[in-house]
């Protein structure tokens, strides 16, 4: 049950500081760093206008001026090289609002075979190889939802049902093969029946690599390069001869079959094609009309390099491995299909939001994956040194950034996605030095966007939604008020002199219930005299918005959001990583972690005017809605 909205009384505030001081840590006498812990993803609300901001406008000047650059020499530019001047490449930034932020075609003079378009544009079909995998679990999230994840692959594949009980050691257990386990990489079964075996791998010698000869029946019949897609009967056959890499959920390697049995899964399931639930499930609602399963014929807009393998892979077809490897697409589909992840377009926000998380861990730090999501982890920690009026400040913080890459041979692809941002982009590729180029491209993207992205979300919350918010006239409140301010990096001190710097999400620079200093009293209580530094930070990033809602629309509305208590921390302790000392507390210990009268004392409401401007703000425990001080 709510507190009502009513003016707090000093025993009311003081309640609340004494709930406050059972989360809080302990503080020492000669503290000197303060560590800001965010959440995981968006430190503000998704910027409304992304397009117009200057940051987003730098870095897309940013990455004309690489292609510039990459279109003069791409073996030097300032992000390196880049690949070679054979190459093609396509690449678009998108947001969950703007079909483009920027967009970039290079097409290498004279690069193209005969078939190749004259111009590349958003129409221009590429070879999207392993993105595949994400169009494949996309159409089966669609159709059927996730609750089939948990499902045994021998529900839904005879064969391997047949095979089940009868493995040997070396064999996988298919039984415990689940759905879910399939598309995260974690089903420990092969990687591929027949694609890439040396014996059927053109400009391969297996006496090169001190490999025996081997009697014809042992060379696959079918799924390589040159003889041609097997038949699902001898790909289910070349499936169950092979040894199991490990045991299921033993830890991700990489399948490419495993999205061949997800495909027969749904066809089980809905009882048509892959094909056709792609159609009726995302290229009809979407209006994808560039997306392809099978080799496009007669198609006078291709991207076909002029180098001597492209024969062998523009038209290779993969046949019942396409879901895995074998979709052609453009830049333009790629975009709609990325923003609509990000809006929520298809699938329930519930459904996005379980889908963008990692499953598990690589023996990379950095690297993670999902369903079938490559995901990075980017740090975007920082500090600020030591001062004669401030403690040092470190913030630690990442974000996932989801992506998909793919390669085969001259053509490469990758989809990133930035929930935390709203941002995404795609990269095409095709030549010599495709996987090359898509990833030195993604690279410069993320280096660039990102951090403009934040610096855009900063600007935008710092109109919005800071100011100085007071008891409204009339009220009986006696001297409350609330200051917000997104910190700069020449941040003044604050109200009565308190010591302001830089910091993420929305600072909490002064919170005054009626009469009572509540920050300076906490500090007075609890932290031997010392301020904390308040942080609020948005609780509910996908469901609110500037405009209403995530999806924008009407303006006006609230926006919740959760504050943490970042506590002066002894420098030494902080500088001394000890594994067991909780110095980011966001998860365990802070939030939702003090309660007063059933209402979280972290928790703050901001009430937006029609045109998304905080016109208003509540902190529940102390139990008034206080309104903004015009100028």
């Amino acid at each position: 049950m709510r507190l009502q909205s009513s003016p707090p009384t000093f025993p009311r505030a003081a309640a609340a500081l004494a709930v406050l001081a059972l989360s809080a840590p302990p503080v020492h006498a000669q503290a000197q760093t303060v560590r800001h812990c965010p959440p995981p993803g968006p430190m503000y609300p998704l910027p409304v206008d992304l397009a117009s901001d200057a940051a987003i406008q730098a870095a897309n000047a940013t990455f004309a001026d690489l292609a510039a650059q990459a279109a003069r020499d791409p073996s030097n530019t300032t992000f390196g090289v880049l690949g070679t001047p054979d190459t093609f490449w396509s690449v678009n930034v998108f947001s969950t609002r703007d079909a483009s932020l920027g967009k970039f075609h290079y097409a290498p003079p004279g690069g193209g075979g005969d078939e190749t378009t004259a111009d590349v544009d958003d129409d221009s079909l590429w070879r999207i190889a392993s993105v595949s995998k994400l169009v494949t679990v996309y159409t089966l999230l669609a159709k059927v939802g996730p609750a089939v994840w948990d499902q045994p692959i021998t529900n839904y594949v005879p064969e391997l049902a047949a095979a089940a009980g009868n493995e040997t050691a070396d064999e996988p257990s298919w039984r415990d093969v689940t759905l879910g386990s399939l598309a995260n990489h974690l089903s420990g079964i092969a990687r591929d029946y027949s694609l890439g075996d040396i014996s059927t791998t053109p400009g391969l010698n297996a006496s090169q690599f001190g490999l025996p000869d081997i009697p014809d029946s042992q060379i696959p019949s079918c799924g390589g390069i040159t003889n041609g897609a097997c038949d699902r009967e001898t790909a289910m056959e070349l499936l169950i001869e092979r040894h199991k890499v490990q045991p299921v959920y033993k830890s991700p390697i990489y399948s490419n079959v495993a999205f061949q049995l997800l495909a027969y899964a749904l066809e089980a399931m809905t009882g048509e094609s892959i094909e056709d639930s792609f159609q009726s499930a995302l290229a009809e609602p979407l209006g994808l009309n560039r997306t392809f399963f099978h080799t496009p014929t007669d198609d006078p807009n291709i991207v076909y390099p002029d180098t001597i393998t492209t024969v062998l892979y523009w038209g290779l077809e993969l046949g019942d491995a396409s879901p895995a490897g074998g979709i052609y697409s453009s830049l333009g589909d790629l975009t709609t299909l990325g923003r609509s992840i990000l809006n929520s377009t298809i699938l329930p926000p519930r459904t996005t939001r379980q889908w963008l998380h990692p499953d598990a861990q690589t023996s990379d730090p950095y690297l993670a994956v999902g369903k079938p999501w490559e995901i990075y982890n980017v740090d975007l920690s920082s500090s600020t040194p030591n001062s004669s009026t401030t403690p040092s400040s470190t913030t630690t913080r990442t974000i996932h950034l989801f992506t998909k890459a793919g390669d085969l041979s001259v053509y490469s692809a990758q989809l990133l996605l930035d929930p935390a941002h709203g941002l995404g982009a795609v990269v095409l590729a095709a030549g010599s030095s495709a996987s090359l180029t898509t990833r030195a491209l993604a690279s410069a993207l993320a280096s660039t966007f990102i951090a403009a992205g934040d610096a855009a979300a900063a600007s935008e919350a710092r109109a919005r939604l800071a100011g100085r918010f007071v008891a409204p006239p009339g009220a009986d409140a006696r001297n409350s008020s609330l200051v917000l301010e997104v910190d700069a990096a020449d941040a003044e001190p604050g109200p009565g002199g308190a010591p302001r710097q830089p910091g993420p999400g929305l600072a909490v620079a002064s919170l005054v219930a009626d009469g009572v200093d509540v920050l300076a009293a906490y500090g007075a209580a609890l932290l031997a005299g010392q301020m904390p530094r308040v942080r609020a930070y948005p609780a509910r990033p996908g469901e609110q918005g500037y405009r209403g809602g995530a999806g924008g629309g009407g303006g006006g509305g609230k926006m919740t959001f959760r504050l943490a208590f970042d506590v002066p921390t002894a420098a030494e302790e902080a500088r001394t990583p000890r594994l067991f000392v909780d110095r980011c507390g966001y998860f365990g210990s802070g939030v939702d972690a003090a309660v007063y009268g059933g209402v979280a004392v972290d928790e703050m409401e901001v009430y937006l005017d029609g045109e998304g401007r905080a016109e208003g703000v509540e902190v529940l425990a102390l139990g008034v809605r206080l309104v903004r001080e015009e100028d």
